[in-house]
């Protein structure tokens, strides 16, 4: 501060000043002066606090003062802080809290199980009063106000027979002694902290109270919407604060694999009708708790936060206690079920608007025919939304689209009506779509992707991504600089050369196909030669033809083909494929099933055991079909063409 004294604000009360003296006492030397101003909940005594008061009760004055300049900063128990800082205003330091718990002083030091029924407990706090009767509900509970000297007085009187008063504003006067016991009560989040606020603009008393500010060793915490059910629903911006999160702590209605990208510490903390493994202020809590030891922490919940996912409660608890907090939204489960099965919530001349509901309890909207509703939680509420509706005057026969899980894998659709509703059985999770626009419903074609890529896929239908390969990059080294040319046969394997060595402009570079050279393209590098059909046979072909004397082949531990026998190719295995065990479905709700290599026959076998005859078999290549033949299954099959998919 440059040797400029500091002019603090206080309320007038010796508990007041002690604060001050504690704030002082850790910056020993520094000039300053005090100014005592009482408060207007000071000036006002009758006024009870256990009616409804103003948040700025005990602040308004001294914050007028730090903006018009007569002072520097103010202190104050922080609890005495309104939720949402004056304008100009903010907290520079908020103290360690020096102790949290409630004590009862009562007459001749009796403890509260002793008390005689009906005595009088005074205290200033709805909630002390609340709990006090829970526990003795044959007390006499009044209201005092006051200094801790007034306090006491009161009891010393025979005024009342015992307060309830913080334990910390005893310590901190010299009245340990007047404690007859700890209460088990629970406590204001910022009981025995202490903040000093000062103007906003003020970047030296920032930096000057930082020391002192507990903050500075909290961590941040992300609230993430996971988006709804897909994984591949997750932003961009979710994804960053993922991968550097410390601890995540997630939800159910996600998809949990999505997980398995992230090395954070993780935690799981669902909650669902009947079954919680946590209740949400125990969340609340260790979101807490783990916000003070200083570490990014996610909180990841489906669909977006901050619809029907209880962010909002979570914000503001850890807001209270000066966490700081960052949104990320997601995709709520109305888009995601609306854009799942092709019904959109607003559409010109039938829906001017939609109303996201949550399905407890029942609507209390208008009748409105140009609105499309939508319901969370419903599925046990469906006969009740249904007589609710009809009795606004909610048309028969509006349409009602009936979602199971939307957004997953396993997404089950049902059309209804208002009138049917009520008899149709649904398991939760479930969205309710309400609204005529529910009437553009089609269904389509379900297909099974089994490969990595499935927005490559071109064939008509909904491709339902379920991938039964995953890619681990081993260990390898090479002389990159021996070799005339390299030859790609997959993306993984431009990956995994690629992020290893750079090319040399001496390299003839040889892909198997489209998709292979946008890859290569992607690290900046132009394949001299794609092979017209995307098929190892036919890049063997274009070898042969080519006068090269070392080539190098990074493929799969599971490739065989016929590159491998050309003289002057060298086999290096960069990655391995491996089978991944997914969930079983009912393949009835689907029509076809995406092989993309044989790799993928062998594991949905691995799963399945056997292939229905009622599902198409689509492969992209003939060792896929061969794969196919081999295992029995030579009807139904239709090959992609792979040129046309732009696949390698």
């Amino acid at each position: 501060m440059d040797g400029c004294k500091i002019r603090i604000v206080s309320r007038a009360s010796n508990l007041a000043l002690a604060q001050v003296r504690e704030i002082m006492d850790c910056f020993p030397g520094l000039d300053h002066s005090v100014i005592s101003c009482p408060a207007y909940g000071d000036r006002h005594k009758k006024i009870s606090l256990l009616s409804s008061i103003p948040d700025d009760f005990f602040t308004r004055e001294l914050d007028q003062m730090i903006l018009s300049g007569r002072v520097d900063i103010a202190v104050h128990s922080a609890k005495d802080l309104p939720h949402t800082p004056r304008a100009g205003l903010e907290v520079v330091a908020l103290t360690k809290a020096a102790d949290r718990s409630d004590a009862l002083v009562s007459s001749h030091h009796t403890v509260m199980r002793k008390l005689p029924a009906g005595v009088r407990i005074g205290t200033s706090s709805v909630s002390r009063k609340e709990q006090l009767l829970r526990i003795r509900p044959d007390l006499t509970i009044v209201s005092i106000r006051g200094t801790i000297e007034e306090r006491l007085a009161l009891l010393d009187q025979g005024k009342i027979d015992a307060l309830v008063v913080a334990s910390c504003a005893l310590q901190r006067l010299g009245l340990d002694s007047r404690i007859t016991e700890i209460l088990p009560l629970s406590t204001h989040p910022l009981q025995g902290m202490l903040a000093v606020t000062a103007k906003a603009s003020r970047a030296d008393l920032k930096v000057l109270f930082s020391r002192i500010d507990i903050r500075q060793k909290y961590g941040k915490v992300y609230l993430i919407g996971a988006g709804c059910g897909n994984r591949e629903y997750l932003t961009r911006q979710a994804d960053a604060a993922l991968r550097q999160a410390e601890v995540i702590f997630y939800d159910d209605l996600i998809d949990h694999e999505l997980l398995t990208d992230y090395s954070a510490e993780k935690h799981y903390i669902g909650k669902r009708k009947g079954k919680h493994h946590c209740s949400q202020q125990e969340i609340n809590e260790l979101l807490f708790q783990a916000a003070q030891s200083r570490r990014r922490l996610a909180r990841l919940k489906a669909g977006d936060p901050f619809i029907f996912g209880r962010g909002g409660e979570e914000l503001s608890y850890l807001q209270e206690r000066y966490v700081d907090v960052e949104i990320i939204p997601g995709i709520t489960a109305a888009q995601g079920a609306a854009a799942a099965i092709g019904i959109p919530l607003t559409m010109r001349g039938l829906s001017s608007r939609f109303s996201l509901l949550s399905g407890q309890p029942a609507p209390n909207s208008k009748k409105s025919d140009g609105e499309t509703l939508v319901y969370y939680m419903g599925s046990s509420q469906l006969p009740e939304i249904r007589r609710q509706l009809l009795k606004k005057g909610v048309a028969k026969n509006i349409p009602v689209a009936l979602v199971h899980k939307a957004g997953f894998i396993d997404e089950k659709v049902k059309i209804s009506t208002v009138e049917k509703m009520g008899r149709e059985k649904q398991r939760s999770p479930l969205l309710i779509i309400i609204g005529r626009t529910a009437a553009l419903y089609q269904k389509r074609a379900h297909l099974l992707f089994t490969g990595l890529d499935p927005y490559s896929c071109m064939l008509p239908g909904k491709i339902i991504h379920y991938p039964l390969i995953e890619i681990k990059p081993l260990p390898y080294t090479l002389k990159i600089d021996l070799y005339e040319g390299i030859v790609f046969t997959s993306k993984q394997a431009v990956r995994a050369i690629c992020n290893k060595y750079r090319l040399l402009a001496k390299h003839k570079l040889i892909s198997i196909g489209q998709g292979t050279t946008g890859e290569l393209e992607k690290y900046g590098y132009q394949a001299n030669i794609t092979a017209a059909v995307p098929d190892s046979d036919e890049v063997a072909a274009v070898l042969q033809k080519m006068k090269l004397n070392k080539i190098l082949y990074p493929c799969s531990n599971l490739s065989k083909n016929a590159l491998q026998q050309l003289t002057g190719v060298e086999k290096k295995v960069v990655y391995q494929t491996l089978y991944r065990k997914q969930l079983r479905l009912d393949l009835r709700n689907f029509s076809g099933v995406v092989f993309s290599s044989p790799s993928t026959v062998n594991s949905f076998l691995s799963i399945y055991k056997k292939i229905p005859k009622y599902l198409v078999l689509y492969v992209y290549g003939k060792h896929t079909a061969e794969k196919l033949n081999e295992k029995g299954y030579n009807k139904n099959v239709q090959t992609v063409s792979l040129l046309k998919q732009g696949l390698s």
